[in-house]
């Protein structure tokens, strides 16, 4: 008949397998003892006779309820084709949360690309290192990047030493280099070195 499968534990529902909808009311453990292989596996296939460009694929959603009592998806994780034919086979990832009330695309891994922000909003990116120091901070509301600080004053904001292996370039219809003496106690000092520390 049309009735669902549903999977019972004292009388309580678990699982309930609709025509459209899976249902799980509790906990759900994937379980293998295999001790090689890829295993346990979680597979949401799509057998879709007509694949195309952009086909979403499937999606994980992470769901909850706001103050007013409804269902809202804070978070989701997307899948969708990016190329469909036989030996060159692209996929991206997307990652959602919710802000404003609205789901924004935070991360996207694309079969050739990376991207941060995609929903090209008011959204930083912070790296930080095993010390909790800011490795690396990008500003999005003002432009900036940042190494080493996570407040940028400039389109690109060093904090620390640097170095260049190839050549530096400054170019401009003014170009202008500047060597400022932040504690103004000495003056600024430009050398030019070779490897023997000699001046060149």
């Amino acid at each position: 008949g049309s009735a669902p499968i549903q999977l019972k534990t004292n009388g309580t529902q678990r699982v309930k397998i609709e025509d459209a909808t899976t249902t799980f009311t509790n906990n759900v453990l994937i379980e293998s003892s295999a001790t090689s292989g890829e295993a346990p596996v979680l597979d949401l296939y799509k057998n879709d006779s007509g694949p195309a460009v952009s086909e979403a694929m499937g999606t994980i959603k992470f769901s909850g309820e706001n103050d007013q009592d409804q269902k809202v998806t804070y978070a989701e994780i997307q899948s969708f084709i990016e190329d469909e034919t036989d030996a060159t086979e692209n996929a991206a990832l997307q990652f959602f949360v919710q802000e404003m009330g609205t789901p924004r695309e935070n991360l996207r891994l694309a079969s050739n690309q990376i991207t941060f922000n995609n929903s090209e909003r008011n959204v930083d990116v912070l790296i930080k290192s095993d010390d909790g120091s800011t490795n690396f901070f990008s500003d999005a509301g003002n432009n900036r990047i940042g190494i080493g600080t996570n407040t940028p004053a400039h389109l690109l904001d060093v904090a620390g030493t640097g170095r260049f292996t190839g050549t530096v370039r400054i170019e401009n219809t003014l170009p202008e280099l500047k060597l400022i003496d932040t504690d103004a106690t000495n003056d600024p000092t430009a050398r030019i070195i070779n490897n023997n520390g000699n001046l060149s």
